[in-house]
């Protein structure tokens, strides 16, 4: 019984880990293709259309082109410097493959002479090696006749037309940076070249290979390999059941169905072993499933080679040479309690990696296979990062240890002596952080120059086609999400309708015939105590509220919050106009009487100066004495702020009595103070923050909106309003001719400015707030949302489940986002990693408090315990999604903290 229990547990595990490991390369696989979208829109449509080949030109200047298709970079003289090659790891990829995601955090663009080549993920180190010379001379990738035979596949591989760095040669030396198992490719490489491996090359040498730096090399070997299914006993051999089984037969599924799109996106390197459809058939899928053909027949592939006995049949065959300068950062997410090996902290480690830190920490050489080395330990292989001991990584030690020297601090190995190994042990993965060393001391004794700008207007094809693309797919994601809030307003007004004409039937029975028949009351009508402060719910951009209560049938933009309390108001503003004339309409609704949007605002603007007529107010008694709770969400967090400085200017005509302290409380959710980088990816040019991009989202958008309010139908603006009334764009007022100029450009309110979207960019933002202060007997607090955490120095979601799907590629746009570097920063200080951070909608760090150009006084609130008082503005960060509020008010439940509806 305790056998089929260990074996039950095992298969739960087994199928566990599958699924975590499925779950997340799909997570990856969707991020990428994200990515690749959102690179498109940043790179390209941030410069006029005209000049689309332009701006590809100067990319070009940053980075060499992938040549994955037959491209090739264009050779540069033998005067340049040399480049830095990063070589990826097991399931790694280079430029060009997975999108816009990168697998070095970007490193690529540190340096201008950076390449980044993509070799096979899974394919054995000496066939990545021989992949890697040609990737440089170019050619075809040769594997070499004999070690082909033996292996079972074919001699020749893909075709590099021109190398990426042909002149390569003993007189132009590269420096190689090495990832995982990436070290170990490097290392083979040269070795073959000091051996003259490569046919129709005699004069190779190892002095080709100027410097190596391994980061979590793969030096020694890994008993992950061993945990995933590898047999400890040969270290060649799977188990029968086992992790790498499922994903061997993942692998040759997905290289049999052989789906060029998908290929290119992502390929494992088995091109050579001729597995696709067209060339085995079903018979070679069976053989190769069955474990009589293919590379895991042979051996042909990483994981051997990265066992322990794998390393150490490579090492005997390997050296460090005398002319060449070594160096290795050794990584580990443990240490020792209490004489035991445990993952040295939960929040700093990756969740996929938490698990695997704690197996390998604890795992033993099995009591009944012989040891992989004379003078195994287990204890020397508990410390590790989750995939790769800490003691494989710092210099190659088996069979024969190489000379080594740890580094405390740079300064102790300066100057650098070649064929040393120097290491550093860094707790931690996060490369990112010392590339910037890495190219440094690349770079110490050399000059830099410019590559030369490559045209190739094919790239802004196809740039401009993926771009137009994505735009088409977010605009029709966006036209669905509204047509089913349409539809879900209706569905429930109808159902509301319904239950009323049901209670008309059915009064109170057992008054029937009393003349005493209860019917329900309305909200004006119930008894509301009078001592109690209005509180007023401001919504944001695209928002609504349920004026007369049919704005949108049953639906709440505040998740019913309006209906806990009997001194709620939900005012239904304009969802489009600026933040200033929303400020202006909130007055009026309060106070009664017909919106004035002030003489000279109208004139500049080119607008009505009257709106919309509140015959009364729905809170008349407002004043000094009568001070109101405002909670603004998104831009509505701006607009109170903007009405109470208007209230502290007596800004409102025949009111000269106002004064900021009728605002007794502002609370923001997820509010705009600072603005957001979503106004600059939809289509608000980053340079000014008022003008649109020819081509965008919100250029769709606002042809919508002007057609909309041009043909005037009552019903569907009874229902939802965008609030431009007052620039008269009805088909009555402004006919054809008027609808063709707000069309073009040369009229309407996008036309003057007069918008929310200028009001909600960082520099809209920045002149918004000059102009309003933070008032010292006012309370302040703010909720900040975010939808996004840090993955070894990337952004990224923090919930593929939770996340609201509308919002879920625009997360991952916005953390990805960075301004245009030819552009002056919207304010002194500006990092684009300050910004990254976000719900979807709105960066977190415009959430908590106004910041620029100057910082108000504020707090981070710990706890709601806590004495909070005038003047200062109280924030939290809460795990929450910007539009959570949008429900049915029959079914709303608080999106996050239940404080923020108290």
């Amino acid at each position: 019984m305790l056998r089929l229990w260990m074996g039950y547990l095992k298969l739960v595990e087994l199928f566990v880990s599958s699924l975590v490991h499925l779950l997340y390369g799909f997570y990856i696989f969707s991020s990428a293709v994200a990515g690749d979208l959102s690179e498109s829109l940043n790179e390209i449509l941030y410069q006029k259309p005209k000049k689309i080949v332009d701006v590809v030109n100067r990319v070009n200047e940053k980075r060499i082109i992938s040549a994955d298709e037959g491209n090739s970079v264009a050779s540069t003289n033998g005067d340049d410097l040399p480049p830095i090659v990063l070589v990826h790891g097991i399931f790694g990829f280079g430029k060009g493959k997975l999108g816009a995601l990168s697998y070095f955090a970007g490193a690529e663009k540190k340096d201008e002479r950076v390449l980044v080549p993509d070799l096979g993920s899974l394919t054995s180190v000496h066939d990545r090696a021989r992949e890697l010379f040609y990737y440089l001379k170019g050619g075809q990738v040769d594997y070499g006749e004999e070690h082909s035979k033996a292996c079972g596949h074919s001699q020749f591989g893909r075709i590099y037309e021109q190398g990426h760095y042909p002149e390569w040669d003993e007189d132009h030396p590269i420096h190689f940076v090495g990832h995982s198992a990436g070290a170990q490719v490097v290392r083979v490489m040269q070795q073959m070249l000091a051996d003259k491996a490569f046919k129709g090359y005699e004069n190779t040498s190892e002095h080709w290979v100027l410097s190596l730096t391994a980061l979590s090399g793969a030096l020694n070997g890994t008993t992950r390999t061993y945990l995933d299914g590898m047999r400890p006993e040969d270290g060649v051999s799977l188990k029968n059941v086992c992790l790498l089984q499922i994903c061997r037969i993942g692998v040759l599924i997905y290289d049999w169905f052989d789906i060029p799109w998908l290929k290119n996106y992502y390929n494992f390197g088995f091109d050579h072993f001729n597995m696709s459809w067209k060339k085995a058939g079903i018979s070679g899928l069976v053989d190769c499933l069955l474990g009589n053909a293919g590379p895991f027949a042979s051996g042909d592939w990483i994981l051997p080679d990265l066992t322990i006995q794998g390393t150490m049949k490579l090492n005997s065959q390997l050296r460090t040479f005398p002319d060449t300068y070594y160096f290795s950062y050794a990584t580990k997410r443990t240490r020792k309690v209490r004489g035991i090996t445990v993952p040295s902290g939960i929040l700093g480690i990756h969740p996929l990696l938490f698990v695997r830190v704690l197996q390998m920490s604890q795992w033993t050489y099995p009591p009944n296979a012989p040891l992989p080395y004379k003078g195994y330990r287990d204890e020397d292989w508990h410390d590790n990062d989750g995939a790769m001991n800490t003691i494989s990584m710092t210099h190659p030690r088996l069979p024969i240890e190489h000379p080594s020297h740890f580094v405390e601090n740079d300064s102790d190995c300066q100057p650098l002596e070649p064929g040393i190994w120097y290491y550093k042990e860094r707790a931690g993965v996060q490369f990112d952080l010392i590339y910037d060393s890495i190219f440094e001391r690349c770079r110490k004794h050399v000059f830099r120059k410019k590559l030369p700008t490559v045209p190739n207007e094919m790239i802004a094809i196809w740039a401009t086609y993926q771009y137009l693309v994505e735009l088409v797919v977010s605009y029709l994601v966006h036209f669905l999400c509204e047509f089913y809030y349409f539809g879900l307003a209706f569905a429930g007004e109808i159902s509301h309708a319904l239950e009323e004409f049901s209670h008309f039937l059915r009064p109170n029975i057992s008054n029937v015939g009393t003349g005493e028949e209860t019917i329900p009351k309305t909200q004006s009508e119930s008894k509301v105590d009078d001592d109690l402060p209005t509180i007023v719910w401001v919504h944001g951009f695209l928002g609504f509220g349920p004026f007369d209560k049919r704005r949108l049938g049953s639906l709440s933009n505040f998740a019913g919050a309006e209906n806990e309390d009997q001194r709620v108001l939900v005012p239904y503003l304009g969802s489009l106009p600026s933040v200033y004339d929303r400020a202006r309409e909130l007055f009026y609704y309060l106070k009664g009487g017909q919106v004035d949007y002030g003489e000279e605002h109208s004139k500049t603007c080119g607008h009505s100066q009257f709106g919309r007529i509140y015959k009364r107010g729905h809170y008349p008694d407002w004043d000094e004495e009568h001070p109101i709770h405002f909670v603004g969400h998104s831009g509505g967090a701006q607009v109170v702020r903007v009405l109470q400085q208007m209230l502290a200017d007596k800004a409102f005509k025949e009111y000269g009595n106002t004064s900021e302290n009728w605002v007794l409380s502002i609370t923001s959710l997820s509010g705009t103070f600072n603005g957001t980088t979503r106004t600059y990816i939809d289509g608000m040019e980053p340079g000014d923050g008022r003008s649109l991009k020819p081509i965008c989202m919100l250029q769709l958008f606002r042809i919508a909106v002007i057609i909309y309010d041009w043909l005037d139908i009552w019903m569907l603006k009874k229902r939802y309003n965008f609030g431009l009334d007052h620039f008269d764009l009805s088909w009555r007022k402004k006919g054809i001719l008027g609808i063709w100029k707000c069309l073009i450009g040369k009229e309407g309110p996008f036309c003057s400015g007069d918008w929310i979207l200028p009001d909600l960019t960082i520099q809209g933002c920045i002149r918004l707030n000059k102009h309003i202060r933070t008032f010292p007997n006012t309370y302040y607090m703010s909720y900040a949302t975010k939808r996004t955490w840090k993955l070894m120095g990337f952004t990224i979601h923090s919930s593929m489940v939770k996340i609201t799907p509308l919002l879920f590629l625009r997360v991952l746009q916005m953390a990805q986002w960075c301004y245009p570097s030819h552009l002056t920063p919207p304010y002194k200080g500006y990092r684009d990693g300050d910004w990254q951070e976000n719900d979807g909608a709105v960066n977190t760090i415009s959430m908590t408090h106004p910041r620029f150009p100057i910082e108000h006084p504020n707090c981070f609130l710990q706890n709601d315990s806590s004495l909070i008082k005038p003047g200062i503005w109280y924030y939290k960060v809460v795990e929450g999604d910007h539009i959570p509020f949008i429900v049915n008010r029959k079914r709303a439940k608080p999106p996050f903290d239940e404080n923020a509806y108290t």
